[in-house]
């Protein structure tokens, strides 16, 4: 079909004047003056200082921002310009439905016989067949008798579904259900961001009766973010009448295209309505944000036509400095002199301290440090700006009197926010050993008489000890010794362990002599264990510090030996602590299991020898 020249014009003039009427027109703004295109979601702060954002372009059949890149970006954070350094674009999807408002004039046949309805479906169709589908695109059908498929990704189904609708076209009236029930639908879909809802409608001029209507639902469409885009079919005339208008309207409102069809001309590939839609950016930057409060975040993008921003809505940010807490901190620090002391102060031992700290962000996003300071009565004795800040050291050396002192910890953050603990006293005692006063001229003189007196005794025992080995007693009584313990393997040699009956006897330090038979522990064994507990020693032994399992005594060639078995009473000889190690006992020798006391002899106390009478001989 040939359209004159005029006719251009003419619908030029017709919608200009028409959007000027409604408003849709401001004669004073371009599109590179828009300083609202862009929708920007407020930052997701999970890696803050970075916060990350997303934006878009609102639905302006103007403004294409499918090539930004981050020379084009600008972005401010409550007005503070910040560097961009990371941008992602998306092509995320778009959610594309149908709606069909048919009557006669989709029937009306060509001499081929084919009817606009024929070729719409065989553009749609091939769109529908060669495109390529992004990971959230849909497709949705609506017509005035029903909705065949909605919100499906299969792309055959559709297909089969626009295939399948064949009406009735010459009996069908027209009205607005399928616009109606299209925009409910796509309004109530749920969509992620950056996926953009589009839809074509494909109709006669409305009726007059339904231009207001038609004007409320265009209204609607554009509150929702939905573009629509028409093919109206029907005579000319149209296009410069109200009826015409109001489909013109409805696509201009929303930033949709109006395209007029009336069976002869080329239908538009449906691709160019979404050029430039479902598509999403992710922007990421370093905040500047230093403290608690409310923000906003301003996108500016610079394109070809001109300059477009977008603003988020207020997002809260909570911002708190680093808490450090003192881990386990000392009351009171005991410094003293070390064994073999000098007497020099600067020997007092610790000489240091080790502070440890936990490191808590009560604003719930880990930072790392770059110094953590101890400060000691206000000044600084200790500083770490590398691992591990959490321990830091207070040198003792110059602190040699008693004193309280306080502490505290100071760390910072790599945003240079900076925390403390709470003020932490600390008691340090230094204790000296008292001082050996001088001694008095009473007592060097009865040291000077103490010694001579010793050695005197010492001289007297010397002397009367060699006399006593040169008397004839002397040599009987070695012998008598020597003839009952004669060394293993010689003859006469008897082992105690041997000869049966009692071979040594433990005698009550606390008991009367009269009672010894009574109280008395027998040695019949050639190992004897001493304790407490019944099921694990032959010889019970009842006191407070008596270990179940104490004392081990064993008989070896007629001699015998004592160990402790490593308990917490202890065993002495002779009042000397022993350990494990076997040490030798004597007839004479003070036996103590903790508290309870022996003395050990070779005498049987429940018959013990019978008194003799023989021969004085003088020792001299």
């Amino acid at each position: 079909m040939t359209i004159p020249g005029g006719f251009y014009l003419r619908l030029v003039t017709v919608i200009l004047v028409w959007l000027i009427l409604t408003g849709l027109v401001n004669t004073s703004a371009a599109h590179g003056q828009v300083m609202d295109s862009l929708i920007v979601l407020p930052p997701d702060d999970a890696a803050f200082p970075i916060l990350s954002l997303q934006f878009k372009a609102k639905d302006d059949p103007g403004i294409s921002i499918d090539d930004l890149d981050l020379a084009d970006l600008t972005v401010f954070e409550n007005g503070r310009r910040m560097t961009a350094w990371a941008l992602e674009q998306q092509q995320v999807g778009v959610h594309f439905t149908l709606a069909i408002n048919g009557d006669r004039q989709f029937d009306l046949r060509d001499a081929q016989g084919n009817s606009p309805y024929q070729q719409i479906q065989a553009v749609l169709a091939d769109w529908v067949g060669w495109r390529r589908f992004g990971p959230e695109d849909t497709l949705t059908l609506v017509t005035q008798q029903s909705t065949p498929i909605s919100n499906t990704i299969d792309r055959n189904a559709w297909l089969e579904a626009l295939e399948n609708y064949q009406p009735d076209f010459r009996n069908m009236v027209p009205d607005l259900v399928s616009l109606e029930t299209s925009l409910r639908l796509a309004e109530e879909r749920v969509v992620p961001f950056g996926v953009d809802k589009v839809l074509l409608y494909i109709t006669p001029p409305p009726l007059l009766e339904e231009i207001n209507a038609l004007t409320t639902l265009a209204e609607v469409a554009r509150l929702a973010g939905i573009q629509v885009n028409v093919w109206m079919l029907g005579e000319e005339f149209f296009l410069t009448n109200a009826q015409g208008g109001a489909l013109i309207d409805l696509a201009a409102r929303t930033g949709g295209e109006f395209f007029y069809y009336t069976g002869v001309e080329a239908l538009p590939d449906p691709e160019t309505y979404l050029e430039g839609l479902g598509v999403a950016y992710t922007l990421q930057f370093e905040s500047g944000i230093r403290e608690t409060g409310t923000y906003t975040i301003q996108v500016v993008a610079e394109l070809p036509g001109g300059e477009v921003r977008g603003e988020s809505g207020e997002f809260y940010l909570d911002v708190q400095p680093p808490k450090p807490i003192l881990l386990s901190p000392p009351a009171v620090i005991v410094r003293e002199p070390p064994r073999n002391w000098q007497g020099g102060l600067d020997a007092l031992i610790p000489v240091s301290r080790v502070i440890e700290f936990l490191l808590e962000f009560p604003d719930h996003y880990p930072r790392d440090l770059v110094v953590s300071r101890l400060y000691v009565d206000g000044q600084v004795v200790d500083q770490r700006d590398q691992d591990p800040f959490t321990t830091l050291t207070w040198d003792l050396t110059s602190l040699v009197e008693t004193g309280e002192h306080v502490l505290y910890v100071e760390v910072e953050d790599d945003l240079g926010l900076m925390g403390e603990t709470i003020l932490t006293p600390i008691q340090v005692e230094v204790q000296l050993p008292e001082p050996e006063p001088p001694l008095s001229n009473q007592q060097l003189g009865m040291i000077v008489i103490g010694i001579i007196l010793t050695g005197t005794a010492i001289l007297l025992i010397i002397w009367t000890t060699r006399h006593f080995l040169q008397s004839n007693l002397a040599h009987r009584m070695a012998k008598r010794i020597f003839d009952i313990g004669r060394k293993p393997g010689t003859a006469g040699y008897i082992r105690p362990e041997q000869a049966g009956g009692i071979l040594a006897t433990l005698i009550p330090l606390d008991e009367p002599g009269f009672d010894l038979a009574h109280k008395a522990i027998p040695i019949t064994r050639s190992q004897t264990a001493f304790g407490s507990d019944p099921e694990r020693v032959d010889q019970v032994l009842e006191g407070k510090d008596i270990a179940g399992l104490h004392a081990r005594l064993r008989v070896k060639d007629g001699v015998f030996w004592l160990n402790d078995v490593g308990t917490d009473g202890g065993t002495w000889v002779n009042y000397a602590l022993i350990g494990r190690e076997l040490v030798q006992l004597h007839p004479g020798d003070l036996i103590h299991f903790g508290l309870l006391g022996f003395r050990f002899t070779i005498i049987d106390a429940s018959s013990p020898p019978a008194a003799t009478v023989s021969k004085f001989e003088p020792l001299i």
